[in-house]
């Protein structure tokens, strides 16, 4: 939980379960969990039909689809999935904004396919949602507006061959983790596919998918153990992550308690699969998702964020004369500003994101002493290029009394460039900013010097570039204390208090 007010919090435990948004401990008394945990497809494999129909690597020629589902994570579209809206069966009124909310509200699909496959699928999530119930209604009148305890969100991903949802919930007061829930179907018949099926859709082999598996999950415990030598001196021998690497490996190759279906691909066409993790000594494993990246199906190079971002607001983020988005996130001089500032950003990653911090480029130069940088930037924005290896810099300039524009020599921003996603700051005064930020990709190269008027719109924006302003309402989800303490502690020793 990244909130001001949950500071002393155990920081070893923080950085181990971050970006863990979604995952968490098993339990033996939980529904679904462990080797029925993806929706019992062992008993819905027995008494259907499989669906074979898929092509070897058609996911290539397969184009994405749909509206925008509206309570599903963000960038989910499907002519063929709903939300359920509980908040109108069983959540009290006051409640309900709670229950609505994008990222920890509670989310529950229908699926609208006409087949038998699909109606055992809405049999599944109706006992889910009873399981929401029940648990709800036992704790429902102790609990404040704003805390509703479960939580539910589910996936979609469409194109004009099969349908893929993943479905996660959980009881936030019994101190397991979420249960996975995956559903994937062929549209031509509306059959459940198999996992290998998936797979062979994805032009991915059974023993090529061992090996991305193997590599994604090194990749996420070395990453843990990157955060957790950077952020903590306070060394303890059974709190090494890299302890409890190799039993989830052990758990991948003898697939012990792994559900039957674990892969599914996300809103934006990623392919994901489900794999025990072990991350804490003493807690045991937590049913986790992580990316199963392959060239053969990421192969675009886009950002996640921006795709998802970009159809939040009913843009084409494939179209190619947009080249990127911006956001305007707030003004901050003083401690209680930057506070505020990052606030309102939060929901934003939260929602776009995974929960995970962009990068950050600050608008700093060296002071006289050529001992400290000073801040020299008190507008902050979210720079959100299309493509996710796409650089982001920032040049000082002055503007001259004749208007002309002179760039200014600065020795801090001129060796610094960001990649992907960056929050960035630069000043604004009397209708000039003393930045220019330069997005740049390969050959692409996107300049900008962006301000904003009365209405707190961006004006200034190059042919390509939009304003993100309307992509979520970050006010109205905006927590007062809940934002991004490493965010906070790093521009904070820039600023500095006051």
């Amino acid at each position: 939980m990244k909130s001001g007010k949950y500071r002393l919090l155990i920081v070893a435990l923080a950085i181990i379960l971050a970006a863990c948004s979604g995952k968490g401990k098993t339990s033996e008394g939980s529904e679904s969990q462990g080797q029925s945990g993806v929706g019992q497809t062992s008993q819905a494999s027995a008494t259907t039909g499989i669906s074979t129909n898929l092509a070897a690597g058609g996911i290539k020629d397969a184009k994405a689809r749909g509206k925008l589902v509206q309570g599903a994570s963000a960038g989910s579209m499907s002519d063929h999935v709903e939300d359920r809206e509980v908040w109108k069966d069983f959540i009290e009124p006051k409640h309900e904004k709670a229950a609505k909310n994008p990222f920890n509200g509670v989310h529950v699909p229908r699926i609208l396919l006409d087949s038998e496959d699909a109606q055992r699928a809405n049999k599944q999530i109706e006992e889910t949602i009873n399981f929401l119930k029940e648990t709800y209604n036992t704790v429902k009148n102790d609990l404040d507006p704003d805390y509703i305890m479960i939580n539910s969100t589910f996936s979609v991903y469409e194109d004009d061959q099969i349908l893929s949802i993943h479905l996660q919930y959980k009881d936030g007061g019994d101190g397991t983790g979420y249960t996975h829930k995956v559903f994937n179907f062929t549209l031509d018949d509306g059959k459940f596919i198999k996992d290998e099926d998936l797979l062979t859709y994805l032009g991915i082999d059974k023993e090529e998918a061992m090996n991305l598996m193997e590599e994604s999950i090194a990749y996420d415990y070395q990453r843990r153990v990157d955060a957790m030598d950077y952020h903590t001196e306070n060394y303890y021998y059974l709190g090494d992550v890299t302890h409890y690497e190799g039993m989830a490996l052990q758990d991948l190759w003898e697939g012990k308690d792994l559900p039957e279906r674990r892969f599914y691909l996300d809103p934006t066409g990623r392919p994901m699969f489900i794999f025990n993790a072990y991350y804490i000594w003493g807690v045991g494993l937590y049913l986790n998702t992580l990316e199963l990246y392959s060239k053969k199906v990421n192969d675009r190079g886009y950002s996640p964020q921006f795709v998802k971002m970009a159809r939040a607001m009913g843009l084409d983020p494939y179209d190619e004369k947009i080249k990127g988005l911006i956001l305007y996130v707030g003004y901050a001089n003083a401690e209680k500003e930057l506070e505020d500032m990052l606030a309102r950003l939060d929901p934003c990653q939260n929602i776009f994101n995974d929960f995970v911090d962009p990068r950050l480029l600050l608008a700093t130069r060296e002071n006289q002493n050529f001992e400290n940088s000073e801040l020299i930037g008190e507008d902050y924005y979210l720079v959100v290029p299309k493509w996710d290896k796409a650089t982001v810099s920032l040049k000082e300039i002055k503007t001259e009394k004749d208007g002309s524009v002179k760039e200014v020599e600065n020795n801090i921003l001129d060796t610094i460039a960001q990649r992907s996603t960056t929050l960035i700051c630069q000043r604004q005064e009397k209708g000039t900013t003393n930045i220019r930020i330069t997005i740049r990709y390969r050959d692409e190269k996107i300049e900008m010097s962006p301000m904003i008027n009365e209405k707190k719109e961006i004006i200034n924006l190059p042919e390509g570039i939009i304003d993100a302003g309307k992509a979520a309402d970050l006010d109205g989800l905006k927590k007062k204390g809940f934002y991004s303490i490493p965010l906070f502690q790093k521009i904070l020793s820039v600023m500095g208090r006051g």
